[in-house]
């Protein structure tokens, strides 16, 4: 008997994906898995097992290995920490059917996408997911958060200032740490990285190489220069920031975007193309970074980024709009022309299929995913007067800021149609460069182009 009869074999009975279960495919045997199938107990046909990288399904329970539903059980724990870090036997048929079972309770496919069903539950679009008390509630609760910002009284006002001018600065990132509410990571134009605390800072420089994009990622800076080198600023024990790894000659043009995906990170470049790092090869955890994929991009040059679960919105210097979706890689899924200029930021909506841009045709567009993960046109802002230079939604309501060339911060919030309307304008002293919530939704950072640093407070009162 072979070993693929003897799988057979062993596979038991369960419900096909047409009567609401999944089974995750995680073996490590990758000769043997795909040939794998099992029967329906409900109506007899074949359960697909669902394809998915044995590096993406470690992702997942990673995710949730501290799950208390997990945590409670005598067994999965064990069989988890035989998958995430290996052992002395191969995982059995019965092995993959257990993860690929509690894989699928804790995650739900949209479209070929894997999400928490945690992150879904809810959403108005998703109610067949859960239609227990908890949901219910749940959802009255969102409701009651999402009431029309005009039911209110919405003041901002300005709470903190921070400025270290040396020389004209174009702040083009502020990163919140996890020490104090007064600690935080800038950069600009120009060669230096500000590590802020207490209203102090502390300089990382790399000489005579301007910053183009920076990220704190698992406690590591990563951070792209003009040279097109990128540079893993690491620190040990509380001590000085060090450069780790260096990694160079990955594009053929500038690096001008940088975000995370899970255990990796991603780079957008001028020579149109992503490309795709980690240090998990093979299903090992190396020391250093290494490029694990290459997406090109048509002939669109990379401006700026924005990721949410694993959809990739990308502006380009073109105009238009790029978006690529992970299953089990990056791929170029749309390319969309409205703008007739070029993109410099990109925003999600956290809790919807929601994007928006900001480009130097001085308009802000929004875009809404239709099914079949397509994106399409909704609306077009144009209450700025110069180029639209960051946006950022509001985590929880329907609201979001726009700032631009033109020294005009913008809060848009829904009308009664369901339209996006100019809700408060305020006018600053500089250019507004980039807008950054904080994790407690009611204060944000704004950076301006000579170099100042305001954090801002949502006060909120009933009417």
């Amino acid at each position: 008997m072979t070993n693929k009869q003897t799988l057979k074999d062993q596979l038991p009975k369960i419900k096909c994906i047409e009567h609401e279960r999944q089974i995750v495919q995680i073996g490590l045997d990758q000769n043997l898995l795909p040939s794998q199938r099992a029967l329906c107990e409900m109506c007899g046909q074949k359960a697909i097992l669902i394809p998915i990288s044995i590096d993406r399904a470690i992702v997942m329970l990673r995710m949730i290995q501290n799950d208390e539903d997990i945590v409670q059980d005598k067994v999965l724990p064990c069989l988890i920490d035989q998958c995430l870090n290996g052992g002395d036997r191969a995982l059995t048929v019965k092995d993959i059917i257990t993860i690929g079972t509690i894989l699928s309770n804790k995650f739900i496919k949209i479209g070929d996408n894997f999400v928490l069903r945690s992150k879904y539950i809810a959403n108005k679009d998703r109610t067949q997911l859960d239609t227990s008390e908890s949901f219910q509630n749940r959802r009255k609760q969102l409701k009651k958060q999402h009431q029309l910002i005009g039911n209110s009284s919405i003041v901002i006002k300005e709470s903190t200032k921070y400025e270290a001018k040396t020389g004209i600065e174009w702040i083009k990132n502020i990163i919140e740490t996890e020490q104090s509410s007064s600690s935080f990571i800038t950069s600009s134009f120009s060669p230096i990285i500000k590590i802020w605390s207490g209203g102090k800072f502390k300089e990382l420089k790399q000489e005579n190489q301007f910053v183009r994009c920076v990220t704190l990622f698992d406690e590591e800076l990563i951070v792209c220069y003009g040279d097109q080198s990128i540079r893993i600023w690491k620190q040990k024990d509380g001590t000085e920031w060090t450069v780790g790894q260096t990694l160079k000659d990955q594009h053929q043009g500038e690096i001008w975007s940088l975000v995370t995906h899970f255990e990796t990170f991603i780079t957008g470049s001028y020579d149109k193309s992503l490309k795709v790092f980690s240090k998990r090869r093979n299903n090992k955890l190396h020391q250093n970074y290494k490029s694990i994929q290459m997406v090109d991009i048509s002939d669109c040059q990379v401006t700026c980024m924005a990721i949410h679960d694993d959809i990739l919105g990308i502006g380009s210097r073109s105009g238009a709009l790029v978006i690529c979706q992970f299953t089990d890689a990056w791929n170029l899924t749309q390319i969309i022309s409205k703008h007739t200029a070029a993109i410099q930021c990109v925003a999600f909506k956290p809790d919807q299929n929601l994007l928006a841009t900001g480009s130097d045709d001085k308009s802000i567009i929004l875009w809404e995913m239709k099914q079949g993960d397509q994106f399409e046109f909704l609306q077009e802002i144009k209450d700025h007067q110069s180029y639209v230079l960051s946006l950022a939604f509001h985590p929880t309501y329907a609201a979001f800021l726009s700032g631009g060339l033109d020294n005009k911060m913008i809060l848009f919030s829904l009308d009664s149609k369901g339209r996006w309307i100019k809700y408060q304008e305020l006018n600053k002293d500089n250019p507004i460069t980039v807008i950054q919530f904080l994790k407690d939704n009611w204060r944000f950072y704004i950076g301006t182009s000579v170099g100042t640093i305001i954090l801002n407070e949502i006060e909120q009162q009933q009417q």
